[in-house]
């Protein structure tokens, strides 16, 4: 049963836009939406909690070596005591690598949690229609993030430019580019 749901929730988190939705909305409708949720998330913004530091960002993007970069970072921190929320795609072995906690990536049983309670969100026919497979797997990451209280987040852009929509945080503590190719030229101009 618990195989049934992982892979349900994988199909769910990973299904294409419809055929006719607006797969690539306006920037700024990206950018809030995230924003929005990471602020629901408690990962930005200003709120009052006894002693909660705000959550620090960390951009990593580029054609080739943002994996690399992030892996390092985020063994760095984890090593000095942060708490360190890494979000990276694509995976390499298991689904399940693109969101980490420090040491350990979120589980195939937190996975089908969180897809369970954002389906609304998530769907293919949901007012968020625009969403590829990445802004779902984003959404995720913010909202475990979120729920495990990280200080610290480290993003590790998609496709990248502009428009990528890892692009929500407003004045990121560090951003990283690493090496710049124009492999994805056709998309980002």
């Amino acid at each position: 049963a618990a195989a049934v749901a992982f892979e349900d929730a994988l199909e769910l988190i990973n299904a294409k836009p419809q055929a006719g939705s607006q797969a690539t909305p306006q920037h700024d409708k990206r950018r809030s939406f995230f924003r929005q949720h990471a602020r629901e998330y408690r990962l930005l913004g200003t709120w009052h909690s006894k002693g909660k530091v705000p959550v620090k960002f960390i951009h990593v993007a580029g054609t080739n070596g943002k994996g690399s970069v992030c892996e390092y970072v985020r063994a760095a921190l984890v090593s000095q005591g942060f708490k360190v929320g890494t979000f990276s795609s694509p995976h390499l072995h298991c689904p399940c690598e693109r969101i980490r906690v420090g040491d350990e990536f979120i589980s195939r049983a937190e996975l089908v949690a969180l897809s369970r309670r954002h389906r609304d969100i998530l769907a293919v026919d949901s007012p968020h229609e625009w969403m590829v497979p990445f802004d779902r797997w984003l959404l995720l990451a913010l909202a475990h993030f979120g729920e495990r209280d990280v200080s610290v987040v480290i993003l590790e852009t998609g496709i990248g430019g502009m428009y990528d929509s890892t692009n929500f945080v407003p004045d990121p503590a560090l951003s990283v580019i690493t090496s710049i190719s124009i492999d994805h030229q056709w998309l980002l101009g």
